[in-house]
């Protein structure tokens, strides 16, 4: 058992930080009375940082998400679940956008479609 400097209350010592007598709780709170205190300070430190960082902290961010892959495709299922006629009527104005655009690519670039056409017929001899 160890006392806390900061609140006098008696804790196990896994409640503190190695080498530290003031107890988790109270380091908690400090940090975030700081937070609030210097709440834009920090905010324009890290923006800064950012914008000065830009591939570490891309790198940081693509790392973190092959990490928590399974999370982001579940959130992504739900969402699009919970928002399904956003999705639906985004798609139908979507088609509706470039319906005359897709038509003319594909007239504009047959060659191509027929040649891929050829390749799969190809392949799956």
């Amino acid at each position: 058992m160890k006392i806390c400097q900061k609140c006098g209350l008696e804790n196990v010592i896994e409640d503190f930080y190695k080498g530290k007598n003031v107890c988790k709780d109270c380091i908690s709170k400090q940090r975030k009375e700081y937070y609030e205190k210097n709440k834009d300070t920090i905010l324009l430190r890290n923006k800064e940082y950012k914008e000065n960082n830009k591939e570490k902290v891309k790198i940081k961010e693509k790392e973190y998400r092959n990490k928590h892959k399974e999370y982001y495709l579940e959130y992504s299922k739900k969402y699009r679940l919970e928002n399904r006629e956003y999705f639906l009527e985004y798609s139908k104005i979507y088609r509706e956008k470039y319906k005359n655009y897709f038509k003319n690519y594909y007239l504009v670039n047959s060659e191509k479609f027929d040649l891929l056409d050829l390749f799969i017929e190809l392949k799956s001899k």
